[in-house]
């Protein structure tokens, strides 16, 4: 499309990675909350491509397996699943930001694009108490800041960067305090890595928070209420670096 698509209800029982395709040169928004999900394809993935943001001002409503999705020049991208979400990419090519909540896990599959964006903000928050944050691809702000919530753990797999380029990074696994020794931890593969530059670090978990290489030269908080903080592997020359 060339104009505006509004999105009232989409729903397809497809399991492709074609199950639902939208793309304008304007932007994708919501028509409105009633009724249900907006994008519906529990089975299947939805490309979403827009020029000037995806549900800015008002989240679409989804309950997808996958998704892929890109925003060109301008406008938040903003997206509510009401399931588990399989991230297989997202780019942000603004700098605007981008809020994607998911009630169940959210993933960021291994083998994928990952995350980008070019200095707007990042929100990705798994919210409900089971819910993880599983990064298997990289994600990268180029200076906007991150902050990456669970209500229960949060993991970085093999190789995986988190880069803000002097955005601030949050990572909070156990975001609904059930704070019982088992209700979220933090963990990093020994190869995986936190970069902020120029901004803050914090880090928290209910249980272990498990680390190596995270960089910054500014503070770096770590904090676990009921755990302890873990040497995740000999990989890097440090684990900690604030200077």
């Amino acid at each position: 499309a060339l104009s505006q698509v509004t999105v009232g209800r989409i729903v397809t029982q497809s399991a492709s990675d074609q199950a639902v395709q939208i793309q304008t040169a304007d932007a994708i928004v919501d028509a409105g909350d009633a009724g249900g999900a907006d994008i519906e394809a529990e089975n299947g993935r939805a490309q979403l491509s827009a020029e000037t943001g995806i549900g800015a001002g008002n989240a679409l409503e989804t309950a997808v397996d996958r998704l892929l999705l890109t925003n060109g020049t301008s406008g938040d991208v903003s997206i509510d699943d009401q399931t588990d979400l399989q991230i297989d990419g997202l780019s942000q090519d603004g700098a605007d930001d981008v809020a994607v909540t998911a009630a169940g896990t959210a993933n960021v599959i291994a083998g994928g694009t990952g995350i980008s964006l070019q200095g707007g903000n990042l929100e990705l928050n798994a919210n409900g108490t089971t819910s993880s944050v599983i990064l298997g691809s990289d994600v990268v702000t180029n200076g906007g800041d991150m902050r990456i919530t669970a209500d229960d753990s949060v993991s970085l797999g093999a190789g995986v960067q988190l880069e803000s380029q002097n955005g601030q990074i949050e990572i909070i696994a156990d975001d609904d305090a059930g704070l019982t020794g088992a209700s979220g931890s933090l963990t990093m593969d020994a190869t995986a890595g936190i970069s902020a530059g120029t901004g803050r670090i914090e880090l928290s978990a209910d249980g272990n928070a498990t680390l190596t290489n995270v960089v910054t030269s500014t503070d770096l908080v770590v904090t676990s209420f009921n755990g302890g903080i873990v040497d995740a592997g000999d990989v890097a020359s440090f684990d900690l670096v604030a200077w």
